[in-house]
């Protein structure tokens, strides 16, 4: 899932075996033993945004990576309030030609199919869960009493007419393995 995926990301990390990229010039890689790196998040973001690697560069060329990644609705991170799923960035095509797409959970929590093709789809929140992910935007939930984080703070979008009466639940408040 992408909760694991992330949390493994963070922390201490052995290298083992690393080698120096400058050292080919002297004949070969030199192996410089094993190194250690640390990552971690001082201050996390209001919108956190995913990027997941979709594309790898194979012998014959590029190619697209289809694989799915479990994402969910909500995503726990370490030391830090929860995130809500607010839009989900989808490449439809192949490696050397397609269209970018994208759905969107407005503030009332229905989500909608958009491209610039057309008017706005509401989707089941289902829907967008299986799509392809190739970038997913998640908006920080507010802790009790911060006030600076809260949504109600910001202008609600007008409503975007659907062409679809597709029934809708609240996209944050289910639980998705």
């Amino acid at each position: 899932t992408l909760e694991t995926r992330s949390g493994n990301h963070f922390g201490l990390e052995v290298l083992s075996d690393s080698s120096c990229e400058q050292c080919p010039r002297y004949g070969k890689a030199r192996v410089l033993g094993t190194r250690s790196k640390y990552t971690e998040v001082i201050r996390w973001p209001t919108v956190l945004v995913l990027h997941l690697k979709r594309w790898a560069w194979t012998p014959t060329g590029l190619r697209k990576i289809q694989h799915p990644i479990a994402f969910a609705t909500k995503l726990s991170l370490p030391d830090t309030s929860p995130y809500c799923l607010r839009s989900v960035i989808v490449h439809a095509g192949d490696a050397g030609a397609g269209h970018y797409v994208s759905y969107v959970r407005a503030q009332n929590d229905r989500c909608f199919f958009c491209n610039d093709n057309d008017t706005p789809l509401e989707v089941p929140t289902e829907t967008v869960l299986r799509a392809q992910a190739y970038l997913l935007f998640y908006e920080k939930t507010p802790h009790a009493g911060d006030v600076r984080a809260s949504s109600t703070l910001r202008p609600t979008p007008p409503e975007v007419p659907a062409r679809s009466a597709a029934a809708s639940s609240s996209a944050c408040a289910q639980t998705n393995a």
